[in-house]
This record gives structure tokens, C-alpha cells and sequence, in this order.
């Protein structure tokens, strides 16, 4: 049998460029999603009959952290970030009723979710 020599710091950088690489086309993939999610919240946010300046609707933005191969996204509302979890799950009314929940933020969450996961097992196979 012949002998085979490595030199073990080629094969650390060659998973390291793998690793980097990976993460640069997850990370572009998740930005993507994330653009759509922020077009569909705006589309299925409830919107006030009444003329306002700012709409909860419009508010949507998403931001980016990002460090030493990890990033976190946030989609979250500028306009009133007040609202989200009070319209997402309703609330109680000072009359004493309770005002009616507008799902709107989980459904997109789970599509989200599901979409993230089909596009990081695409890049990881494709790699």
C-alpha cells in the first residue's frame, strides 16, 4: 500500500472557504425570503378604514446583524411596533370585550420558516 501524506491545515482551510461560502449563499437566500415576507406582512396587515399618516401596514422593514459567520434577521414594524402582538392575538377592549385577533404575522412565519429550510438544503446539497 502506498503511503499517503496531507498536510491537515490544507484540509481545515478547504472546509473553511466550504463553510464560508455556504454560509455567504444561506445568508443571501435568507435576505431574499426576508424581502418577500416584508412585501407579503405589508399586503396582509390589517389597514385602517380611517386616512392616516403612517399605517401599521406600510411599516414593515427588516434589519441585519451580521458577524463572524452568523447573521440574524429581524422583521419587525417601524411605523407601530406597538400593535404587532396586540393585532396578531387581540386584546381586551376598556369596555371590557375583547377585540378580535388579525393572524397576520404567524402564517407568513411559518411560510417563512418552511421556505428557509428547502433553500439551505438546496445549498448545502448543491456545495
Amino acid at each position: 500500500m502506498d503511503n499517503v501524506e496531507f498536510d491537515i491545515s490544507d484540509i481545515v482551510e478547504e472546509l473553511r472557504q466550504y463553510t464560508k461560502s455556504a454560509i455567504e449563499e444561506i445568508e443571501q437566500s435568507a435576505e431574499e425570503i426576508c424581502q418577500e415576507a416584508r412585501l407579503t406582512l405589508r399586503t396582509t396587515s390589517p389597514r385602517r378604514t380611517k386616512t392616516e399618516r403612517r399605517h401599521y401596514a406600510t411599516g414593515w422593514r427588516f434589519s441585519k446583524e451580521t458577524g463572524n459567520l452568523k447573521f440574524n434577521i429581524i422583521i419587525h414594524n417601524t411605523s407601530k411596533p406597538h400593535l404587532s402582538h396586540l393585532i396578531e392575538n387581540g386584546h381586551l377592549m376598556p369596555n371590557g370585550s375583547r377585540a378580535k385577533a388579525y393572524p397576520h404575522i404567524a402564517p407568513v412565519q411559518e411560510q417563512v420558516n418552511k421556505e428557509f429550510e428547502k433553500k439551505v438544503e438546496k445549498v448545502l446539497e448543491k456545495n
